[in-house]
């Protein structure tokens, strides 16, 4: 026999809404489901040159050869808590990386919703780039200090031209003179 729907079709946000009451909200945590444990921010990957969230690590796990290429998977914790599978790895993203060695790569999804990666870097490329970036925001951190140095030097000297009031009227008077 087949079951009756609730009578009252409020029962449902009803509900939910008593799970709500169950959550606890604290300032530095926010708010606290029973059951759920607030996970850290986690630490700077020294393998995400540009800090990218969609920018995974893992290792090449394998590697198989076929007539079209080959294909492999990553072994990356991160991707697999996000996406419930090891990462597809296309020959042609592989580059001269080896398995079992580190790499560095971002994911879109394959038609059938899988990850799959790309931009695949071997982990001394990363890290060589995320050096590069970092030397550049350096030097533009520099450069604007070096601008603004100069801008408080224009203005110092700026006020240090300004008339005193005595000087001002008699700055007047001496135009009003040549007019005469």
């Amino acid at each position: 026999m087949p079951q009756a729907m609730p009578a009252m079709p409020h029962a449902m946000p009803a509900m939910a809404m008593s799970a709500m009451a169950s959550a606890a909200w604290s300032p530095t945590a926010g708010f606290a489901f029973e059951g759920f444990d607030r996970q850290e921010e986690p630490d700077e990957d020294p393998l995400n040159p540009d800090n990218d969230p969609n920018r995974f690590s893992g290792r090449i796990k394998g590697f198989y050869e076929t007539s079209g290429g080959g294909y492999g998977f990553i072994d990356c914790e991160a991707a697999r808590l996000k996406y419930g599978r090891d990462v597809y790895l296309h020959s042609r993203q592989m580059g001269d990386a080896k398995v079992g060695e580190l790499i560095s790569f971002t994911i879109v999804r394959n038609g059938k919703g899988e990850p799959q990666a790309r931009n695949v870097m071997r982990a001394e490329e990363a890290m060589a780039l995320k050096a590069k970036i970092q030397k550049r925001e350096r030097r533009e951190q520099e450069q604007k200090r070096q601008k603004h140095q100069v801008l408080e030097k224009v203005v110092v000297s700026e006020r240090a031209t300004v008339m005193s009031e005595e000087e001002a009227k008699r700055f007047q008077e001496a135009l009003k003179k040549k007019r005469l």
